[in-house]
């Protein structure tokens, strides 16, 4: 994917990033999901249409179960949350650095915080597997936990930073639950000293927050959702993103 080349020097006006939810969805056991699209606003907040560039986003993971059993059992690495799903919910103790096109201001991918139930799973009449979270046979093996997601982001649109951001190693893999940014472009948490000594085009950068919790006598995952966008004052977003769809 080729960036088209702002329209501006980034240091011409104080540029804001805005993260706005999208929606949001909840079930049981861990699992979640909650995404999110950004702006790019002038300093009247008014959305800046000539500019184009990437939002870099370095998101950390962090996950603790434990399993219903009659010794505890505590699932608090990718491996054992990995053993105890079979295989289904993956990279839940990782970080990682993703990157997201902005096109006339607004980006073109939404990013989602999502996860699968931290439950036993098994196959359905269809062939799929599924969590086993409701069959009462199956309780001990229900869990309680934690989830803790947390993605900070940075602007560039400065032609030269752009051409930095270019140059690093990015991936991007379709349809691999190995990724783990779920298909959009990214590179390793080992890349981050290399993000961070490129001075952001915004004069923010925002942080987003998911807590995810769940009890063993209250299964349904309760979210604790903050979009911190740093460095505003008051007042509020006008809404930029009626009819985009994902």
């Amino acid at each position: 994917m080729t960036t088209r080349k702002t329209a501006i020097k980034s240091n011409s006006r104080e540029l804001i990033l805005m993260m706005e939810e999208e929606n949001r969805t909840v079930n049981r056991m861990g699992d979640y999901s909650v995404t999110k699209y950004y702006d790019v606003l002038n300093p009247d907040r008014t959305l800046a249409t000539d500019i184009n560039g990437w939002v870099v986003q370095i998101v950390e993971k962090s996950s603790r179960a434990s399993v219903n059993t009659t010794r505890p059992r505590i699932l608090d690495t990718t491996k054992k949350i990995m053993d105890f799903t079979s295989n289904q919910v993956n990279n839940m103790c990782e970080a990682y650095i993703e990157r997201f096109e902005i096109i006339n201001g607004t980006s073109e991918d939404g990013d989602a915080f999502a996860n699968g139930a931290v439950s036993k799973y098994g196959m359905n009449d269809k062939g799929e597997m599924i969590p086993i979270v409701n069959r009462h046979e199956d309780a001990f093996l229900q869990t309680s936990g934690e989830i803790v997601q947390r993605g900070i982001n940075y602007l560039f649109v400065d032609p030269q930073k752009i051409a930095d951001i270019e140059r690093l190693p990015w991936i991007q893999v379709e349809d691999d639950q190995n990724d783990p940014s779920n298909g959009l472009s990214h590179i390793s948490i080992t890349k981050r000293s290399a993000i961070e000594r490129i001075p952001s085009d915004s004069v923010n950068r925002p942080v987003h927050t998911v807590v995810a919790t769940w009890e063993l006598d209250n299964p349904l995952t309760n979210l604790n959702i903050t979009m911190d966008n740093e460095g505003l004052k008051g007042g509020g977003l006008r809404n930029t993103r009626k009819n985009r769809q994902k």
